[in-house]
């Protein structure tokens, strides 16, 4: 199918109704108008289907985007580096976004409800893996609200549980509460 912006140059240049190009043959006059109708309700439909995967293109770029910037900032970023965090969170709000291109043609109220359960499910897995991390590998944690120092202590809190690292001489302590 040509691009619409072609239909009048090829057709002018071939000595073709538009009729007769979107038919693939002479159109009989007779039926000229029923024919006409049908080309025209073919090429809505052809060009809504191509529009709407592109949208669907563009949402999985989103998607896979924002879960890539998602996991590069959990491994490329040191856990006490602020950037980390902030990446996460914006690799996440854009894979939403891509989601929601998907689903937009779903009533708005049920659509935000859904893009809202989407975001606090996606923040809770954040949170948890970072909790993993913290548990496992002993990284600082990367959503902690306040880091405070000392002098052989460093405080984290985050939202959902605290971390106390209690450095000596040669000794890391952890204490999670």
């Amino acid at each position: 199918m040509p691009d619409l912006s072609l239909f009048r140059p090829l057709c002018e240049e071939l000595n073709i109704s538009i009729n007769d190009l979107l038919s693939g043959e002479r159109v009989n006059p007779e039926k000229y108008q029923e024919t006409f109708e049908e080309n025209m309700v073919n090429t809505i439909d052809y060009t809504n289907k191509k529009m709407t995967q592109n949208k669907k293109i563009v949402a999985l770029i989103l998607i896979g985007f924002g879960l890539f910037i998602v996991f590069s900032a959990m491994t490329v970023f040191p856990s006490e580096s602020s950037w980390g965090c902030i990446y996460s969170l914006f690799g996440t709000l854009l894979s939403i976004i891509g989601i929601n291109f998907i689903f937009r043609k779903i009533k708005f109220f049920i659509r935000v409800v859904f893009n809202l359960v989407l975001l606090c499910c996606s923040f809770m897995l954040l949170f948890i893996i970072d909790f993993i991390c913290d548990k496992n590998i002993h990284q600082a944690p990367r959503f902690s609200l306040v880091k405070v120092s000392g002098a052989h202590v460093i405080y984290y809190d985050t939202p959902f549980y605290d971390v106390v690292k209690c450095m000596d001489n040669k000794n890391e302590y952890r204490v999670n509460s």
